[in-house]
């Protein structure tokens, strides 16, 4: 599912680049946007599996790390999502 999502994010990034009659510069940067957005769904599904894994491998001691990681996920994209939008302007 990971994977899928990803996949999804790579070609929501080309479709988004390869509108025509916008400069080239807000091309890029939308394709980055689109592209950040599928990464982070696509990590957050990943942690989200390690966790249920972790609930039934009985390794509940994991589930912390998880959730930090699934934290960082989400403040990293809210900081490249911030700077994408002030470099766009």
């Amino acid at each position: 599912m990971t994977i899928l999502i990803f996949i999804f994010g790579i070609y929501a990034s080309v479709i988004e680049y390869s509108i025509l009659g916008r400069p080239l510069f807000t091309r890029i940067l939308e394709a980055f946007g689109q592209m950040v957005l599928f990464l982070a769904l696509a990590s957050i599904s990943f942690v989200a599996a390690k966790s249920v894994d972790a609930l039934q491998l009985k390794r509940a001691y994991n589930i912390r790390k998880y959730f930090l990681y699934a934290a960082a996920v989400f403040i990293l994209w809210d900081i490249l999502d911030a700077a994408r939008q002030v470099i766009a302007g």
